[in-house]
């Protein structure tokens, strides 16, 4: 990080804080466990972009639940710069397995 965004910090609350580091260690438990179940698929002999689809079917199917007891609208920016890099990870990130 940058100094001048742990200055910003001092007139945050705490309660803003703590919630950014929770968010942030989530984060990490959840990348790290997607890592543990990727190389246990892996040691099965999963196929792995069957894998990444039901993953991405199953979470698509989590975060429209999760939206809808939110009652949150489902939006989607449609800027180039937003399509482009989504089309990168789908395609180059997950699809080729690069």
């Amino acid at each position: 990080m940058i100094f001048s965004e742990f200055t910003s910090l001092e007139n945050k609350p705490f309660w803003f804080i703590m919630n950014g580091l929770l968010l942030t260690f989530g984060g990490t438990l959840c990348a790290s466990l997607g890592q543990i179940i990727f190389i246990a698929n892996l040691k099965r002999g999963l196929p792995i972009t069957q894998t990444n689809a039901f993953g991405f079917i199953y979470d698509g199917i989590l975060l429209a639940i999760t939206a809808f007891f939110l009652k949150q609208a489902s939006t989607f920016d449609l800027s180039p710069t937003y399509i482009w890099s989504l089309g990168y990870l789908t395609l180059i990130g997950t699809c080729l397995d690069l």
